[in-house]
Order: structure tokens, then C-alpha cells, then sequence
């Protein structure tokens, strides 16, 4: 499929993909230019903001219940949710993208915004930085 031909919906799942990936190759190269150790497994924490108290647990039950990962929500402000989601892996750019663009699509089947990943930074002496 041509992704310009995409239905609106197809187009904006596209567009966000790529957007992901952006952001997500940004970190990395962050992330090397500190030294960090992509190989080296670590907590690596996704985000999700949620309008409303059911959607975060729904979102939280399907990771927690399908062991995709660890997760827990928090209120943030009288009308956001804050869903964290820890997996411990490496973040290498092959699969720290993959999981990144499951977690796109995770969002929009639950009707959540994705916010992206963060983890600390593993140098080669095991020590985290």
C-alpha cells in the first residue's frame, strides 16, 4: 500500500509511526553520544496519558495481564492519567523501535496518547548513569 493512498485513519497511525521512530532515533543518538550501552539490558520505561481513570486501568490490565510488561497508572492533574509501563530489555535501535511502535498502536486501540520511552543510561562498567 502506498501510505499516501492510506485512509485518513491509516495515514495518521503512518504518520505517528514515523514521528516514533524520530524521536526514537533521537534518544538513541543522545544516548551514544553519552556512551550509553544499547546492549546492556535495563528498566526501560513507556508512558501513556490517559483523559480519564478507566482507560489508564484498561491499558494497565492488558499490559499487566498479558505480561507485556510491568505497569501502573498514576493521576497527574484533575483530568490526565500517567500509565507507566516497564520492561527490562536492551535498546538497541531494532528493538527498542519495535517495542516503540507496538506501544503507538497500543494507544490508539485504548484511545491514549503514546509518550514515548526513557531509561537510564548503562555504561560498560555495569554501573548506571
Amino acid at each position: 500500500m502506498n501510505p499516501e493512498e492510506a485512509s485518513p485513519a491509516k495515514r495518521a497511525i503512518i504518520d505517528q509511526l514515523f514521528a516514533t521512530a524520530e524521536a526514537d532515533n533521537e534518544a538513541l543518538l543522545r544516548n551514544n553520544s553519552l556512551g550509553d550501552v544499547f546492549d546492556i539490558p535495563r528498566d526501560v520505561d513507556f508512558v501513556f496519558k490517559c483523559s480519564d481513570a478507566l482507560r489508564a486501568h484498561w491499558i494497565c490490565d492488558f499490559l499487566n495481564r498479558l505480561n507485556y510488561a510491568h505497569a501502573n497508572s498514576q493521576q497527574t492533574s484533575e483530568s490526565e492519567w500517567r500509565v507507566t509501563a516497564f520492561i527490562h530489555m536492551p535498546i538497541n535501535q531494532p528493538l527498542i523501535c519495535s517495542v516503540s511502535a507496538l506501544m503507538v498502536f497500543l494507544a490508539g486501540a485504548f484511545d491514549v496518547e503514546y509518550d514515548g520511552w526513557g531509561s537510564v543510561i548503562q555504561k560498560g562498567d555495569g554501573l548506571p548513569r
